[in-house]
């Protein structure tokens, strides 16, 4: 079995080495966040600068769960990806007469062990970036404390923990998913799936899609002004229940309209497209155009979910940022204040 699975780490060792990378790049910035969080000198310097001990560990924890949750989803999508390429292999053991037991234990230790060389790399790496982090929150939080290397044990059991577990889970989907025994080779036959019909009805949910994506992010940076205007229009109702509600109702009416972007209206676009210079292309344009609309339609969940995460993770990282800049003089310097001039110094103040 040993020698099957060096036999398989070597043939694959382009798409391990991939996996490999993104699984170091992730547990490098985790232990990175991680060791910031736990550094004494910068925590009490900021704590000091934002007059509060605990509201940087938090928000610095805030981060690396969302980093956590982003790490997950896209490492199992990463990892459904390279497995399905494996079809015709792993049929080809289950017609050889390799167990589906021996076959499920051979890839999920094939998954562990591409974990433990990620996690392995991503410490090494952690220990360059954290000092870096450390540099940036310094200079987001004006503060003067000393950086040096940073060792933190404590994250690095949380990396260890969180890749061990993460890679469990995709070893164990791995050997789910080869227990099947003929599927993996008798549907890989490459006989692909034509995409949905874009019909008119489609592409008006996808404008739909446009319109309640659109919408709702107008609604939620006008959010104040658009609640007075209900609370007028609703005199009944409770002032203070109208914002809440509101925003999340707009949430509700975003989710959906991003997904029905990705699941309607981009391959519908690229439909019409299609059908619009469909007798000014070549045969290679119209193939590659039938091929997006196949991927959009097939992966309109993926995208949704990862622009999803990256839009949350953007999100944390800028309030986040815009909150250790609190208290700085020079931020104080640039916010605008009231000014109160007597009549011989208003042209001073207009010149300002």
């Amino acid at each position: 079995m040993w020698h099957l699975i060096k036999t398989n780490l070597r043939r694959h060792r382009h798409e391990d080495g991939l996996q490999v990378l993104v699984a170091a790049l992730i547990s490098a910035v985790m232990y990175a966040i991680g060791a910031v969080a736990n550094n004494e000198p910068i925590l009490s310097d900021a704590s000091k600068r934002l007059g509060d001990l605990d509201i940087v560990p938090i928000l610095l924890m805030i981060v690396m769960m969302v980093l956590a949750l982003f790490a997950i989803s896209f490492l199992l999508y990463f990892n459904t990806l390279l497995i399905a390429r494996r079809d015709r292999e792993i049929g080809l053991y289950r017609l050889l007469g390799l167990s589906g037991a021996k076959l499920g234990l051979l890839v999920c230790i094939e998954s562990l062990m591409i974990g433990i060389f990620g996690m392995a790399l991503g410490l090494l790496l952690g220990l360059i970036i954290s000092p870096l982090l450390g540099m940036v929150l310094i200079r987001l939080m004006a503060l003067h404390t000393p950086i040096s290397l940073m060792l933190s044990f404590p994250a690095m059991v949380d990396v260890v923990i969180l890749m061990g577990v993460v890679y469990l889970l995709v070893g164990s989907i791995n050997a789910i998913y080869v227990q099947n025994p003929l599927r993996n080779f008798i549907r890989q036959q490459d006989v692909s799936a034509a995409p949905k019909p874009q019909t008119w009805w489609r592409f008006s949910l996808g404008i739909a899609g446009v319109v309640l994506l659109a919408g709702s992010l107008f609604t939620m940076v006008h959010l104040l002004p658009v609640s007075g205007v209900l609370m007028h229009i609703l005199p009944r109702t409770q002032g203070r229940l109208i914002p809440p509600l509101l925003m999340g109702f707009m949430l509700v009416a975003l989710l959906l309209g991003l997904f029905l972007v990705f699941e309607e209206f981009l391959p519908g676009i690229v439909a019409w497209f299609q059908q619009r210079s469909q007798m000014k292309t070549r045969n290679a344009h119209a193939i590659s155009r039938h091929l997006i609309i196949k991927r959009l339609q097939g992966n309109a969940h993926s995208l949704w979910l990862t622009t999803l995460l990256c839009a949350i993770t953007i999100t944390m990282l800028g309030s986040s940022a815009m909150l250790f800049q609190y208290n700085q003089d020079l931020v104080q310097r640039e916010i605008p204040t009231t000014v109160v001039a007597a009549g011989a110094g208003v042209d001073n103040v207009t010149k300002f």
